[in-house]
């Protein structure tokens, strides 16, 4: 689901989710709804947390961030599966 489909649907302006977010101003989640900005990891996996996973993390990212957290997730799924 896009961030602006979660957002409206729980009644948030842009300023309201930037507040909840603890942003400046509006402006970052208008770039991310625009998709003309990207943000950073530790922002997108709070977005995903905050909307229960319906927003993805992986799609406010630009594509290096995203490879990159995709990656890291892929390691840590192989370390917590259990020895064969």
């Amino acid at each position: 689901m896009s961030l602006q489909t979660a957002r409206e649907r729980r009644n948030l302006t842009q300023q309201g989710l930037a507040d909840v977010l603890s942003l400046k101003s509006k402006g970052t989640i208008s770039g991310l709804e625009r998709g003309r900005k990207n943000c950073s990891i530790k922002l997108a996996l709070r977005i995903e947390s905050l909307f229960d996973g319906e927003v993805s993390a992986l799609g406010l990212l630009s594509d290096d961030d995203a490879t990159l957290l995709r990656d890291a997730l892929r390691r840590a799924r192989r370390e917590l599966e259990p020895a064969a």
